[in-house]
């Protein structure tokens, strides 16, 4: 997703919210089918108005989950045998560590 003005379409949103492989989570937070999703996603104009609505609701939702996940790890780190070394405040603690994207 690169522009920054105008409609997102709703491969946009998929992906902005769940990734390269958008198409079923979605499906799954709009309680439709993934061959709905597609359909619409290739034919923006059967989309019926009110999953803009929903699709809104669902991004809130998948908002909170991030939110709750950044939070989760701000707090406990990455689970495993090096978490500790990988919360927050040590990652802010080692100025040479850098996330790599």
């Amino acid at each position: 997703m690169h522009a920054t003005h105008g409609p997102l379409s709703l491969a946009d949103i998929g992906q902005l919210l769940w990734g390269a492989r958008w198409m079923e989570p979605l499906a799954v937070a709009l309680g439709v089918t993934e061959r709905d999703v597609v359909q619409w996603s290739a034919k923006p104009h059967t989309m019926p108005p009110s999953v803009h609505e929903q699709i809104k609701t669902a991004a809130k939702l998948r908002l909170q989950e991030i939110h709750e996940g950044i939070a989760r790890l701000d707090e406990n780190g990455i689970k495993g045998s090096r978490s500790r070394e990988l919360t927050a405040a040590s990652l802010a603690a080692h100025p040479r560590t850098q996330l790599r994207h």
